[in-house]
């Protein structure tokens, strides 16, 4: 497999964002076969909304498909490859729907190359192993199938040995030179006096904000470095260094905190770590992934939550309301959460991390009180009315007066009825009571 870096191109209009994503696949395949490319936004998105994930050709969308809020992951097959479908594949992701053509994604990308016989897959067959040097193959070695690591040795290097440095391997055997492609990940090495090793780290962290808030970007060498040195996490932004933070050999993770963001403050983010303790302006380097960050003065994020309560009731009773983020939200963070009525916040409610249902209580409710109802939550405070936005379902919520009052004539029927029924009794006890009298 192979994961990319899509860097975030303006989409035409403020209504139809598009969002990098991750891809996954081979980079060299024999003709007639069957390629699975997996695009994902794991770590990358929220999960507010619905999406429609798009699978990129040399930078121009080639296919679509739909990502509900449940899902991280999608899978585009594509049959009988020939040299045809060979290029340049990236995946990007947007909550408008588009025709796939209209969708235009530049960046980092799946460099996808089908020849020869054969596939990639597995410890089948004998391999070989590719160093490649700025997309380009410069060494080669063979790998047999019980082996899965090769190394490659640079004596003597210098500064024109600077550059990208990555690996790539194929069943067929190549000039190396005749190889163009990428791998997994990038090692970008320079060499002159006073260089130091970089490596890339993951980031996770929101893609849009509203100006003021507090944000936090969390760096990650999870799975990336083994644990014999202390370390230094750096965040970068655009590519150079911002922040740095140290982490000790027992540590994973660092989060990097950034107060009143203001829209100065979007870019592309992204996390590395050395050895070496650098002056974070001095770092040049991207990490293993990038989060488009965007500060936007009047966005703020909202949840769907889910809403349970009546649907019929008569005037004037309680009504109780009750919105929960069970198995919605991850509990880091206190939140806000909404009642809303037809689309806008009516009510509002603080929750804290502890907890993931709160009641909302109407009390002598009218005709007027009837409508759609929905809740949704966010880490922002809001007024409720500058809400608009619906939950996970809907409580069609209807008060009736009719049915109140017929109530109210079943009950004059009924006591009705009993006044009859007692002066029947009477009067029968009298006759009763006679006809004993007329006996004597």
């Amino acid at each position: 497999t192979a994961s990319i870096l899509v860097k975030y191109e303006d989409a035409n209009s403020e209504h139809k964002k598009i969002y990098p994503a991750k891809i996954f696949g081979p980079s060299n395949v024999a003709e007639g076969v069957k390629v699975h490319l997996k695009c994902s936004t794991t770590g990358i998105r929220g999960h507010q909304d619905n999406v429609n994930v798009y699978l990129c050709k040399n930078g121009v969308g080639i296919r679509i498909a739909a990502l509900d809020n449940s899902e991280d992951e999608t899978i585009f097959t594509m049959k009988d490859v020939t040299k045809e479908d060979s290029g340049n594949y990236s995946c990007v992701y947007i909550r408008d729907k588009l025709l796939p053509d209209q969708v235009n994604s530049t960046g980092d990308y799946l460099v996808f190359q089908v020849y020869g016989d054969g596939d990639l897959e597995g410890h089948q067959d004998n391999v070989n192993v590719y160093l490649c040097e700025n997309g380009v193959g410069i060494r080669i070695a063979a790998l047999d199938n019980s082996e899965d690591d090769t190394i490659f040795i640079m004596k003597n290097v210098t500064k024109e040995d600077s550059g990208n440095y990555s690996c790539v391997y194929s069943r067929d055997k190549l000039l190396p030179s005749q190889l163009k492609s990428t791998g997994e990940n990038l090692v970008v090495f320079k060499v002159d006096g006073e260089w130091k090793e970089i490596y890339p780290a993951k980031i996770f962290g929101p893609s849009n904000v509203a100006e003021g808030v507090k944000v936090y970007f969390k760096c990650s060498t999870t799975g990336i470095r083994g644990h014999q040195d202390n370390v230094n996490v750096y965040l970068c932004k655009n590519g150079v260094g911002i922040r740095i933070a140290a982490l000790d050999n027992s540590e994973d993770v660092t989060i990097f905190t950034m107060k009143d963001v203001t829209k100065e403050d979007s870019g592309n983010y992204s996390c590395v770590y050395s050895r070496d303790k650098l002056l974070p302006r001095q770092l040049t380097s991207t990490g293993e992934n990038l989060v488009v960050f965007k500060v936007d003065g009047e966005w703020k994020e909202i949840y769907p939550a889910k809403i349970f309560g009546p649907s019929n009731v008569t005037e004037g009773v309680k009504v109780h309301f009750k919105c929960s983020t069970t198995g919605i939200r991850r509990h880091q963070d206190n939140v806000n959460v909404y009642l809303c009525k037809n689309g806008v916040g009516i009510r509002i409610a603080a929750l804290d991390n502890s907890e993931d249902d709160t009641i909302f209580i109407m009390k002598d409710v009218t005709k007027e009180d009837s409508g759609n109802y929905s809740c949704v939550y966010s880490r922002d405070k809001l007024l409720p009315s500058e809400l608009k936005s619906t939950g996970e379902n809907l409580v069609v919520f209807k008060v009736d007066v009719e049915w109140k009052e017929g109530l109210k004539n079943v009950g004059a029927r009924v006591a009705a009825a009993l006044v009859l029924l007692f002066l029947m009794l009477s009067v029968l006890l009298l006759l009763w009571r006679y006809w004993g009298i007329l006996k004597q």
